[in-house]
């Protein structure tokens, strides 16, 4: 048994929601996942229906249970922490199928991301594609302001950033001044504490 991207899909088609409301509680949605995932594997050709009605079966059941368990324990090993960065995708909650056509429209590999990607290397490659994306918009910027820098009577005080800024950017400067805010209360308190100390007579 493998949980691929493309099983994962197939479920969503099925259910008609995002993965992530996948419940692992919910019998129906793990019965809707085996039946995605042995379909997509080849491992069965039957409607949803007439799949279920196998599991009801108690020892077909239980082994088609506890490779899914086990499939599931393996692969909870493996998290990736994401940046802080703006990714492609923002929202956690966005179909599996939607990113993964995202992806390969980039130019990924098809067959890869729908038989091979595993759902932890999701963000890997979405943080990927946003630092290309990242570095294509600034490097055009930086043209842009060349090409028109002979024209101007003198250069713009901030550089090519000038021209426009990008949501990442200003998100790192408000993460700056936030640091630097923290950084003046602190050295207030420290100031206010010795201060104290030197009131004494």
């Amino acid at each position: 048994m493998k949980l691929t991207i493309k099983s994962i899909i197939y479920w969503e088609m099925l259910k008609g929601r995002p993965f992530a409301s996948f419940s692992q509680s919910s019998k129906n949605d793990i019965d809707s996942m085996l039946y995605s995932i042995y379909i997509c594997t080849g491992g069965i050709s039957c409607t949803e229906s007439v799949f279920k009605r196998t599991l009801e079966n108690p020892k077909t059941a239980m082994k088609m249970y506890k490779d899914f368990w086990r499939e599931m324990e393996i692969m909870s090993q493996f998290q990736y922490q994401k940046r802080g960065s703006e990714t492609a995708v923002k929202d956690e909650a966005e179909s599996i199928l939607h990113i993964a056509a995202f992806l390969i429209a980039e130019g990924m590999d098809a067959a890869y991301v729908m038989n091979e990607m595993q759902m932890h290397e999701i963000p890997i490659f979405l943080e990927a594609y946003a630092d290309k994306r990242k570095e294509h918009m600034e490097n055009k910027r930086m043209w842009t302001y060349l090409t028109i820098l002979p024209h101007l009577t003198k250069p713009l005080e901030g550089g090519s950033s000038s021209l426009v800024s990008f949501p990442w950017e200003e998100q790192e400067a408000q993460e700056n001044k936030k640091r630097q805010d923290e950084r003046d209360i602190e050295t207030f308190n420290q100031f206010m504490k010795k201060g104290k100390g030197m009131l004494k007579f």
